[in-house]
């Protein structure tokens, strides 16, 4: 995926950019969270498998995170994943 053209734009607000995929608009943000120092990504351990795959393609760590019966991330659970990292992590929140 070439977006060189893309991230010299991306810190400004209001910014759009058109992607081929949901992957991409995902490896886009794994790569700006990369370059901005975040590591890890704490994800709902109910997931898709290519929902990680383009955070695991651009060098980050995904743990992943129980969920209740509304398949939402666990409040108890993030909570004491989160404190296991001193650094700053990324939490997908679905809209």
């Amino acid at each position: 995926m070439t977006i060189g053209w893309v991230e010299s734009g991306w810190g400004r607000p209001g910014r759009a950019v058109a992607l081929g995929s949901g992957r991409q608009g995902l490896g886009l943000l794994a790569r700006w969270c990369r370059d901005r120092g975040i590591r890890t990504v704490l994800a709902p351990a109910f997931c898709c498998i290519t929902m990680v795959t383009p955070l695991w393609l651009e060098g980050l760590s995904v743990r992943f995170v129980p969920v209740d019966e509304r398949l939402v991330m666990d409040a108890g659970s993030l909570r004491t994943a989160r404190a296991e990292y001193d650094g700053p992590v990324a939490v997908p929140v679905p809209s």
